[in-house]
């Protein structure tokens, strides 16, 4: 037998003078083409000793498919082609009702946060409609341009969007709610935290901890709780419960401080109404008795930012202390 053998499976090939021997020239080939086509199944300890590049195995214990990269030594050429290579290419799952099923994870290991992971698109679509970031931002569009939807994390326990929300149910949460944006509910909205929204619709509420005193002074001072900030170029509507005690020589009077530009128009029960400069005067009861007048004001700011800031002090110098008492509450709606 002078022939030779295949370089990949060692098939024996005759030379063109031999005889030919039925088990050794056509029935070993066979049987070794049997073995060899398709994918070798083995166990992780039973892989093929000598395989050639190119050759595919399923390892039944660890459900791996691997395949040889044929580099010395052959014995430890086995190499998962999605994990060493592949991954840096594009794998695309098509067809119409179709499905792939992964029964490990599927991982993606890019060199950036913002590689993308894993992206979807309708057939016809420029740009694809849905986008997962290594980061796990997760990005939508139209399909037809950029991706304008985001949500994403901003912050250890906190999950962000820098677009509009609206929620067809019920938002319910445990902590807090802040948006900058847009936040639309048609259900119901269950918060056990706090909701803060800078926009719009912004609520701004504070209260006095504690009592604070003024005595045989007129200089109208700044309290030391009640005020709030505003943004410029915008609207507000604002109430004042004030609960105060003192001498009747004494009263109280009160203004307000605002940014330059911003215009403060409040009225009382009372009727009357002024400007923020504009003192205002309520009698004291006397004695230790609380009494609380009540004032509703629109606040509209100009190009200066600033804060809302309830000023008092007594209408009169008396040795007995006029007292704004706790709990007293300042609140300013944004409403432009």
């Amino acid at each position: 037998m002078t022939g030779t053998t295949t370089p990949r499976l060692g098939l024996y090939k005759p030379d063109g003078d031999d005889n030919v021997n039925v088990d050794t020239d056509l029935n070993d080939n066979a049987d070794l083409l049997d073995v060899v086509v398709g994918t070798t199944v083995c166990t992780s300890s039973t892989r093929p000793a000598t395989p050639y590049e190119g050759q595919g195995i399923y390892e039944t214990d660890t459900g791996k498919f691997l395949v040889s990269n044929g580099t010395p030594p052959l014995s430890g050429s086995w190499i998962d082609p999605v994990a060493n290579g592949l991954a840096s290419t594009n794998v695309t799952v098509g067809g119409s009702g179709g499905a792939a099923t992964f029964p490990g994870r599927l991982l993606s290991s890019r060199a950036t946060a913002a590689s993308t992971a894993v992206d979807a698109q309708q057939v016809g679509d420029s740009v694809s409609r849905f986008n997962l970031r290594n980061d796990g931002q997760m990005e939508w569009g139209a399909g037809s341009g950029a991706r304008d939807t985001n949500l994403y994390r901003s912050g250890a326990n906190t999950l962000k969007t820098d677009d509009s929300l609206i929620v067809g149910g019920t938002v319910a949460a445990t902590g807090n709610i802040e948006t900058s944006a847009n936040l639309d509910v048609a259900g119901d909205t269950n918060v056990d935290g706090n909701l803060t929204v800078s926009g719009v619709g912004r609520v701004q509420l504070v209260r006095k901890t504690a009592d604070e005193s003024v005595t045989s002074s007129t200089v109208l001072q700044n309290d030391n709780h009640l005020v709030l900030p505003v943004v410029a170029n915008a609207s507000y509507s604002l109430f004042l419960l004030c609960v105060f005690s003192g001498d009747t020589a004494g009263d109280i009077k009160f203004d307000w401080a605002v940014p330059a530009g911003t215009v403060l128009r409040w009225g009382d029960q009372t009727g009357t109404s002024g400007l923020a400069s504009d003192v205002d005067v309520y009698s004291a009861p006397g004695g230790s008795t609380q009494v609380a007048f009540q004032i509703w004001a629109t606040v509209v700011t100009s190009s200066t930012a600033g804060s809302i800031q309830f000023r008092w002090a007594q209408n009169a110098s008396s040795a007995t202390a006029t007292i704004v008492r706790t709990n007293s509450t300042l609140r300013l709606d944004r409403v432009a």
